[in-house]
């Protein structure tokens, strides 16, 4: 285990030297891509992540359908409510929700961004 500073815990600042690699490679930034449901998806090659930019209107509720895992839905502006058929929860800036696997689908309304990170299976 080789800390690097996050907690109260012991650093070794010289072996964290050693194996640290300081320098800067090229950035390449990611485009997200329209999907069907409309959002925007951030793609990543690995099937544990998937994260995606919802943007949802009062004329235009979003419903997420099956998720195949949990999911974390943050938002960024506005307010949004989630509802399912048990329960609804508003969000506001720098908010969040868990959203266990077994949820069916969630309605999204109001005006506001939010970020869903999932699994990348689809």
């Amino acid at each position: 285990m080789l800390r690097g500073g996050l907690t109260p815990k012991h650093v070794d600042v010289a072996e964290l030297e050693r194996v640290v690699v300081f320098e800067s490679g090229e950035v390449t930034p990611i485009v997200p891509e329209r999907a069907a449901s409309g959002e925007l998806v951030y793609g990543t090659p690995a099937p544990e992540f998937r994260l995606s930019r919802i943007d949802v209107a009062p004329e235009q509720p979003i419903t997420l359908g099956d998720r195949g895992g949990p999911e974390i839905l943050l938002a960024v502006a506005g307010s949004a409510e989630a509802q399912t058929d048990e329960a609804s929860l508003v969000l506001a800036p720098g908010q969040s929700a868990f959203v266990p696997a077994s949820t069916g689908q969630i309605r999204i309304s109001g005006r506001a961004s939010l970020y869903r990170a999932r699994v990348n299976a689809l």
